[in-house]
């Protein structure tokens, strides 16, 4: 699409420099002596040439180096050449991550609980089965379940994180176990992460329940899960290529989850932040899916553009927006709190030119019986 290249001129730079001295910098924690990064576009192809909501729309990752360290921003933007401005985005708004906000990560990774912890048989190197648990100063109790007797004389100081080895071979010395991302490379424990696959979303079966939720497959081999909810909107991209932005995590001890993907190389968790679709169809429903928001306010109905009904929900602070899906259990009238997704649908099955929302409202066994037979 020509236009996104010819639009970035000096007025375009300018103001968005001036964006980013009256809108992020402020925000940061230190004095800024170096500004490193990149400036994009998502939607700069011929698919979306159609789509007004994103045609000057634009994506930033920038890091701050001062002498205290890096902070970094990132987030989308809408640029108004008519005004020389820029507006945040409603799928993926801007965010900062300051020197603060990583010594609050790094402080909760100290507190981490221990209690998933199980002593490994034997060392994942050598094979021998004098494995002992690595004892910090301080940090978490030590583990019950770590033979202890021959390594307590080698107590480790420091605090224990889950960036920190849990395990040692008293034969060759080897040290594993923490964070799974963080120990293998993957992930830096506070940038977010792009993934690229095909997105696989299951609906209710009469042969069987199953994993409702979806996931994104990856040419790599990994799988990430991205929502366990049968009403979530990665459903609509169901068999879909997709770019997915967010964090992977680890689900909390006692929470149910799956442990294993036939053919995967290996099963991760994943927070999307903002999922967007690369190969755009006149049949597709969503062209993008911003993250998870708590609000709360009211469904109503009201006229749409062509003149048809629409559910549309209004927020606590007066905001309305029309809602994509049909959610089980949506009631007219009264208030309550919702799990709400930013949706840009396509410009085939979209009602109106408002923002959107995908609603997952509470709902009773009967309501989500009466929306399987609606929609499986």
């Amino acid at each position: 699409m020509a236009h996104l290249a010819g639009e970035v001129d000096d007025r375009f730079r300018r103001a968005f420099y001036t964006y980013l001295a009256q809108q992020v910098i402020p925000l940061l924690d230190a004095q800024v002596e170096k500004i490193d990064g990149r400036l994009f576009s998502h939607y700069d192809r011929p698919q979306f040439a159609d789509l007004v909501e994103v045609r000057h729309r634009y994506y930033y990752e920038i890091s701050f180096s001062s002498p205290a360290g890096f902070e970094d921003a990132c987030g989308e933007l809408d640029y108004d050449p008519s005004t020389a401005s820029w507006a945040p985005s409603p799928a993926k708004p801007p965010s900062v991550i300051t020197l603060t906000q990583k010594r609050q990560f790094d402080a909760q990774l100290e507190s981490c609980p221990n209690e998933t912890i199980v002593a490994p048989y034997e060392c994942p190197k050598c094979h021998s089965n004098k494995v002992a648990g690595i004892i910090y100063d301080h940090g978490v109790p030590e583990d019950a379940n770590a033979p202890k007797t021959e390594f307590d004389s080698e107590r480790r100081g420091g605090a224990w994180s889950c960036k920190s080895p849990h395990w040692r071979c008293l034969s060759c010395k080897h040290e594993w176990g923490g964070d799974y991302w963080i120990r293998t490379g993957f992930w830096d424990g506070e940038k977010e992460l792009r993934l690229e696959g095909i997105v696989r979303a299951s609906r209710y079966s009469a042969h069987g329940a199953g994993f409702l939720g979806a996931a994104v497959e990856c040419r790599d081999g990994r799988v990430w899960v991205c929502d366990y909810d049968e009403q979530s909107p990665f459903h609509a991209l169901d068999g879909r290529q997709v770019e997915a932005f967010g964090k992977p995590f680890q689900p909390r001890p006692g929470v149910s989850c799956l442990i294993d993907w036939e053919g995967a190389r290996t099963l991760g968790h994943f927070h999307v932040s903002a999922m967007r679709l690369l190969d755009m169809t006149c049949d597709s429903e969503l062209v993008e899916v911003g993250a998870q928001q708590h609000l709360y306010g009211r469904f109503e109905r009201r006229l749409g553009d062509a003149g048809k009904s629409t559910l549309s929900f209004v927020t606590e602070d007066g905001n309305s927006f029309d809602v994509a899906n049909d959610p089980a259990g949506a009631t007219i009238g009264p208030s309550l709190k919702v799990c709400g997704y930013p949706v840009l649908p396509s410009p085939s099955v979209r009602t109106s030119s408002r923002q959107h929302l995908w609603i997952i409202c509470p709902h009773s066994t009967e309501d989500l019986w009466e929306w399987r037979k609606r929609y499986s």
